[in-house]
């Protein structure tokens, strides 16, 4: 992912790059820069979400895109945005508020049986299960895990937020890994302050963040893959 983001902020820096020394030597092309620069960046985005058949990735690069040329196109931004936001409170109930979920190099997770929990809003849940899977959309959610050995999570958020609490999970594999997916929401995970958490999530207008974290010794050890997007993860050790 670190190579990918290396890949569109090159193209993007170069085609700056182009834009300035064009208008160096007095050549027109018609467009301000900021707008090419701009479309580079969204064209980047765009392919990306179609190659991993992400529709959030879809959706907001057209929508910007859009936005972008508003005014050579002749159509009201505000209808833009308001098509936009009705289409993805559609897709979001189609799809139940997930969005395909990834693994390292972006692979489909299959369904494990993990005992998935969705579709709830400002509710609670606990499991006893060393895997699980956790979805809301439009709401607020909250799960405590209670586990032997952890393995493995799921946690897909639209417009919402859910909280994790590992506080009762142990591990005791080399490592655990919780995917995230996180469109226009917020993930908070509550870990225990020993465990050593890495993240390997990929970030578009979005952050992971950590607080309270302690030294520890590299195990156990807890990875965070996936993706967020105007959205933040933020993990607590507790």
């Amino acid at each position: 992912m670190k190579q990918g983001r290396s890949y569109v902020l090159g193209l993007i820096f170069i085609a700056a790059a182009v834009m300035v020394l064009l208008n160096g030597f007095n050549i027109s092309i018609g467009f301000p820069i900021w707008k090419i620069v701009i479309s580079i960046f969204l064209c980047m985005w765009l392919k990306h979400g179609l190659e991993h058949k992400d529709w959030a990735s879809v959706v907001f690069p057209v929508v910007f895109l859009v936005c972008t040329w508003v005014d050579d196109l002749g159509i009201s931004k505000a209808a833009v945005l308001f098509a936009a936001f009705l289409g993805v409170i559609g897709i979001s109930f189609l799809t139940g508020g997930k969005n395909r979920m990834y693994k390292n190099d972006f692979e489909r997770i299959e369904d494990k049986s993990m005992g998935l929990d969705e579709g709830a809003s400002d509710r609670s849940s606990a499991t006893n299960d060393n895997r699980f899977s956790f979805a809301t959309t439009f709401g607020s959610g909250v799960k405590y895990v209670k586990a032997d050995n952890f393995d493995e999570g799921r946690v897909s958020v639209a417009f919402g937020e859910a909280k994790i609490y590992f506080d009762d999970a142990q591990i005791h594999n080399d490592d655990a890994v919780v995917y995230v997916n996180n469109s226009f929401g917020s993930i908070n995970l509550y870990v225990p302050k020993e465990w050593y958490v890495t993240n390997e999530a990929s970030v578009i207008f979005g952050g992971v963040e950590e607080k309270n974290r302690s030294i520890t010794t590299g195990n156990p050890k807890l990875r965070i893959i996936g993706n967020t997007k105007f959205g933040v993860v933020t993990v607590t050790y507790i």
